[in-house]
């Protein structure tokens, strides 16, 4: 049986996938808590780091939870927790659970959410909507629809 691979080897796959940089300068991506050496076996991904999805990846005996949307945006001083926030990082804490943001850094990649969104709606020739550090990356995707009624792309959506 092979040995599970890093925290740090993962989250350097997933910066490789979704490169930090390209993030929107406000955007809080990256890791958010985790020891880089511990094991990592078993990944939950979700939308939100909300408390039912830190307790389900407790339950699930999780090592690692991605996240879309960022559980800190400001800096804190702390996570107490009798706060909604400090209650999901204590649960994911406590259960030895690293968390992982990929927001706008995700949305920007090649390969990442808007470029999947567009091409799962059947769209071709992509392009960015707003331009980021190369032709291909940036914000959005614009493209071409195949000829088509407004009712057929409404359905197939």
């Amino acid at each position: 049986m092979s040995t599970p691979p890093t925290l740090s080897t993962v989250t350097s796959l997933l910066d490789d996938w979704y490169p930090p940089a390209t993030a929107d300068e406000w955007d809080a991506v990256g890791l958010v808590w985790g020891e880089p050496s511990q094991p990592v076996s078993k990944v939950l991904l979700a939308v939100d780091p909300t408390l039912p999805v830190a307790e389900e990846a407790a339950a699930w005996g999780a090592d690692l939870v991605v996240v879309h949307h960022p559980l800190f945006l400001k800096g804190v001083h702390g996570f107490a927790a009798t706060t909604p926030k400090g209650r999901t990082l204590s649960t994911l804490v406590s259960a030895r659970c690293a968390l992982l943001t990929a927001h706008t850094n995700a949305d920007q990649a090649l390969g990442g959410v808007s470029e999947s969104l567009a091409l799962a709606l059947g769209l071709s020739s992509l392009r960015p909507l707003v331009p980021g550090l190369t032709e291909d990356v940036g914000t959005g995707r614009a493209g071409t629809v195949a000829p088509t009624t407004l009712g057929a792309f409404a359905e197939s959506v």
